[in-house]
């Protein structure tokens, strides 16, 4: 079984391990946690020949949930107005 230090230094490596293969352009899977992939932007063009490399430009690394994951969260979910918390 894992110690607390054992599970902090994977995390500590998961942005080298998943890095690489988002730099390629990858999607990444992580079993029972959810996927990463690269989101990209670009302008308008009016004809698919007119877009080149040069032109897609990277926008943000995009995270979406595992089913398992967003389950386990919702089921616990509680929610209250911000109100109510700052003045009971």
């Amino acid at each position: 079984s894992l110690n607390i230090t054992d599970v902090l230094a994977i995390i500590e490596q998961l942005p080298e391990v998943i890095g690489q293969p988002l730099c390629n352009g990858e999607k990444v899977s992580l079993k029972g946690l959810g996927s990463f992939q690269n989101s990209i932007v670009s302008d308008l063009m009016d004809a698919p020949e007119e877009v080149t490399p040069d032109k897609v430009k990277f926008a943000k690394i995009s995270f979406k949930g595992d089913n398992k994951i967003k389950k386990m969260i919702t089921k616990g979910l509680k929610c209250e107005r911000l109100e109510d918390i700052i003045n009971p």
